[in-house]
């Protein structure tokens, strides 16, 4: 398959990933239903008289962490990958105002890995970690970059065959790593 020059600015390969940890998503989930329920039996923050101000206080603070930015931030959460004519880009929001450049110069290999990104890397999102830095929200695959100053830089993918064809078609193969 071949992809047209993008000189126009447009992506080659665009990907999102989204946070998808169902045991974190449980969690968030489970926590707004108890807020959301407590504050509509007590018909939504009419409280009685004798309630001290503290418990209303608290109440509302844990209510709006958990029952509302929560949510919205996890769901918020992504990162962005995208090819093109000079280079890669990925942002992971909302952690990075600019997201990172990585110029086809910069890397003399790339691969598909599967990984282990707790044990790699010490995390989900955007982590440095013994093996270098990796930007993934789960899944098990991605493509390394083994960089010319002897960093390694992990972009999780859940579409790396293709991502891998678009770096094949820019870089040519003299930059795949030999099996």
């Amino acid at each position: 398959m071949d992809y047209p020059d993008t000189s126009n600015g447009r992506p080659i390969f665009r990907e999102v990933q989204r946070l998808q940890h169902a045991f974190l998503w449980i969690v968030t989930v489970v926590c707004a239903v108890i807020v959301w329920r407590i504050a509509w039996q007590r018909h939504l923050f009419h409280w009685p008289q004798d309630l001290p101000f503290r418990t209303k206080l608290l109440f509302l603070i844990a209510w709006l962490f958990f029952g509302v930015l929560l949510p919205l931030f996890l769901f918020w959460c992504r990162i962005v990958t995208e090819v093109r004519a000079d280079g890669i880009y990925v942002r992971c929001i909302p952690f990075q105002f600019t997201g990172q450049r990585i110029p086809f110069t910069d890397f003399k290999r790339y691969e598909v890995r599967t990984c282990h990104i707790l044990y790699d890397f010490g995390g989900h999102d955007t982590q440095e970690g013994f093996s270098g830095r990796a930007y993934n929200f789960g899944g098990p695959n991605g493509i390394q970059f083994n960089m010319v100053d002897g960093r390694q830089i992990l972009i999780g993918s859940h579409r790396s065959d293709e991502f891998l064809q678009v770096l094949h078609s820019i870089c040519g193969k003299s930059k795949r790593r030999q099996s």
